[in-house]
């Protein structure tokens, strides 16, 4: 996209105000477009809006916006990530969701770090939560993350018995 290409060569610091101004207003294709510019410029003070915008109405500005929170978020935004995974609903956030955590997990080199949060949420989610915690908790390649994963294999709820395999073959 062009557009996209020129947004993302622009330096001045007003860009991002303006593409930031655009996630809570127009039509989803416009938010859906200035969310990728956000992550294509590599804008991290996006990253709390995003967390709002992750959370939308539309699906595709859901998506886009989680999927920019994959390549824009760090360590200090994991809890708010997984937070945002005890409520999904749709089976396409879910997964977002899962994508976006790996592709956070792969710039931080701790791997405790990373499991830690999703742990301490899989404790305290709703039954429904869980086997996406499970997915996101087998991207972390954390030891203590894979023995929650075994464990779950024998778990009652055939859910989280196939969120552990898919956590496993993954």
């Amino acid at each position: 996209n062009v557009a996209r290409t020129s947004l993302k060569q622009l330096s001045d610091s007003g860009v991002d105000g303006n593409l930031l101004q655009l996630l809570d207003e127009g039509e989803a294709e416009i938010r859906v477009q200035a969310i990728g510019a956000l992550a294509s410029r590599g804008a991290a003070i996006a990253v709390n809006p995003l967390l709002k915008t992750a959370e939308d109405a539309d699906a595709s500005v859901r998506g886009a916006a989680t999927a920019a929170l994959g390549v824009l978020a760090g360590k200090s935004d994991l809890i708010p990530i997984v937070k945002l995974a005890t409520v999904a609903k749709e089976k396409e956030d879910q997964t977002a969701l899962v994508e976006a955590m790996g592709k956070i997990f792969l710039r931080i080199q701790d791997r405790d770090v990373c499991a830690a949060p999703v742990l301490a949420e899989l404790q305290i989610a709703p039954a429904t939560a869980r086997p996406t915690l499970l997915r996101i908790l087998g991207k972390t390649g954390a030891s203590q993350a894979l023995l929650r994963v075994r464990t779950a294999l024998k778990d009652s709820d055939s859910a989280m018995k196939g969120a552990a395999v898919e956590a496993l073959a993954d």
